[in-house]
């Protein structure tokens, strides 16, 4: 027999967090703000800095994906040149 108030509560009554197939705790639809904080950090792609609050450091897989992105920006960019004189 279960002694629980049931709703995802344990034995303290309080909620559990729910967590995606991925891990994530929030749902894109529902948050995206925290979602996408919740994907750059656990995908690694950022360190938040303990020293500074709202600090945050770039790890190298971050960079390079910036890097790639700026790339090809700029190759479409450079051949609407004549669009944007």
């Amino acid at each position: 027999m279960s002694t629980g108030t049931g709703g995802g509560e344990g034995r303290t009554g309080k909620k559990k967090k729910k967590e995606t197939k991925l891990g994530l705790a929030f749902i894109k639809d529902g948050s995206f703000g925290e979602w996408y904080a919740d994907v750059v950090v656990k995908g690694e792609l950022i360190k938040y800095y303990d020293g500074v609050s709202g600090c945050y450091v770039l790890r190298p897989s971050a960079m390079k994906t910036w890097s790639l992105l700026r790339d090809f920006f700029d190759a479409l960019i450079s051949t609407c040149s004549g669009f944007f004189k």
